[in-house]
Formats: C-alpha cells, sequence, structure tokens
C-alpha cells in the first residue's frame, strides 16, 4: 500500500509539472554564443516569481548602506523631514506592455527590478546595489489621482527632482510616474504597478544561464495615457 501511494504521489508530481509547462507560453528560447536562454510567461497566479518581484525586504549588507547613506546626509547637515503620506501606495513594481497586453516581469538581472518605495522621508529606489534613499524635500497631494513629490537624488550635490505620479487606473492601481529633471533634461517617464496588485496581470519571466539582454517590450504611449488628465 505504502509503495502504491509513493507511485501516485510521484505520478501526480510529473503529471502536474508536464501540465504547467504546457501552459507556460515561451516567448523566446534557444542558444546565443553557446549560452542557453528562456523567456515565457507563467499563467500560475500562485507564482513563486511574483513574491520575488515584490520583496521589498533588506538583506542584511541593504540595511548597512541604508543607514550608512541617511548617515552621510545626515552628516552634511541635511534636515531629514517626515511627511503624512496618505492615500497613495507606498510601494510600486514596473508594469510593462507587450502587444497592447500589461505584463509584469523578473529580468535575468536580479539588480534591475526597479523597485519603488516611498517611506514618511524618503523615496526608495532599487539598484544594482540594493535599496537607495533619496531624502524627500516635500510631498503633496494635487488631485484625487495626482501626487507630487520633490526628492534629493542620491547623487552628491545634485539638484533636488519632482516626481509627479498620475493614477492612471485607480481600481488597478496602475501610474505613470513622470520624473521632472529640470535643466536641458527631457523628463523621463515610468509604467509602475502597486505591488499590491502585481497578480492581477501575468508575469513574464527571463532566464539564462548567464548574463542576457532583456525581454524587448513595448515602448509605452505615454502622451496617451496621460491625455485629458
Amino acid at each position: 500500500m505504502k509503495v502504491a501511494m509513493i507511485g501516485i504521489l510521484i505520478f501526480s508530481s510529473c503529471f502536474l509539472t508536464k501540465a504547467q509547462n504546457a501552459d507556460t507560453i515561451f516567448l523566446d528560447k534557444g542558444f546565443t554564443s553557446g549560452v542557453y536562454h528562456e523567456c515565457f510567461i507563467d499563467p500560475n497566479k500562485s507564482s513563486k516569481y511574483y513574491k520575488i518581484l515584490t520583496n521589498f525586504s533588506f538583506r542584511k549588507h541593504d540595511s548597512e548602506n541604508y543607514i550608512s547613506e541617511l548617515k552621510y546626509v545626515k552628516d552634511k547637515g541635511d534636515i531629514v523631514n517626515k511627511f503624512s503620506i496618505k492615500g497613495i501606495s507606498k510601494k510600486w513594481c514596473m508594469l510593462y506592455t507587450y502587444k497592447s497586453k500589461y505584463y509584469v516581469y523578473i529580468p535575468n538581472d536580479g539588480g534591475t527590478f526597479r523597485r519603488f518605495q516611498l517611506t514618511d522621508s524618503a523615496a526608495i529606489g532599487w539598484n544594482m546595489d540594493g535599496p537607495y534613499p533619496e531624502i524627500l524635500k516635500s510631498f503633496e497631494k494635487l488631485s484625487a489621482n495626482t501626487y507630487k513629490i520633490v526628492a534629493y537624488p542620491e547623487l552628491v550635490n545634485a539638484e533636488a527632482y519632482t516626481l509627479i505620479i498620475h493614477i492612471i487606473d485607480a481600481k488597478r492601481q496602475i501610474a505613470v510616474f513622470e520624473y521632472i529633471l529640470g535643466g536641458t533634461l527631457p523628463n523621463r517617464y515610468e509604467l509602475r504597478v502597486s505591488a499590491d496588485k502585481v497578480k492581477d496581470f501575468p508575469i513574464i519571466i527571463n532566464k539564462s544561464s548567464d548574463a542576457w539582454d532583456d525581454f524587448n517590450f513595448d515602448k509605452p504611449n505615454f502622451e496617451e495615457l496621460l491625455k485629458d488628465r
């Protein structure tokens, strides 16, 4: 009986794995310069990749780097003010478009997730070295679905920049982040979704046994997305 039960469990596991693989939609796979890569849509809403994407926790060295950055700001004599951040999600992930559909995305390079988090005193970005704080100078709610943030970049002695967060879909918590950098620099735009809404969108995973270029998504039409706003 025990042997039979083990056999049933093994068969069930294999069947489920094959079924999941059958449902997986591959966008690209193969070898490039001897390196295997694959890019696919995971249809499983319980996929482990959603948890990876929305992991905003600090590892030990992340905490050490973050505290060191804040100490540097305070040692310069800059004042760290606190603001009441209400009515807006505090954690955001990148959102992408492909063939007129929205997707969230796991890049091959874990340092390019580009998470974004708001605290009462800082805008936190994520790069190759982990999270870094950009101290808030002001936070303002401009309208029911528009927020304005002024913050100091991570770069030393850099001018403050303005970030306008346009909530373009309140139900699905989709937003356009408009960075106004000042001077002769053009405005920069990002399409984002609140971290607690990522499971509302299919997820694309990019895997490689070595460094490989990102998947080529469509470029959002930000002018159209912000039309009449």
